[in-house]
């Protein structure tokens, strides 16, 4: 998913910082997830965020 992020122009990163608009979570997101509500970022599974980005997905080429 980290890829498919980067191909579509997200900027992704390992950390909950200021300028996060979006945690992915999946089946065990641990502290992340009480951080991201703390601070009022959206929070979506795995599942939706493909689901949002969907028709959208620009595809690297090989």
């Amino acid at each position: 998913m980290q890829e498919t992020a980067i191909i579509n122009g997200a900027n992704v990163s390992s950390n909950i910082e200021s300028n996060t608009t979006m945690l992915v979570v999946g089946e065990r997101a641990g502290s992340k997830l009480d951080r991201a509500q703390k601070q009022g970022i959206a929070i979506v599974s795995d599942e939706d965020f493909m689901a949002i980005v969907g028709s959208h997905v620009v595809h690297k080429e090989k």
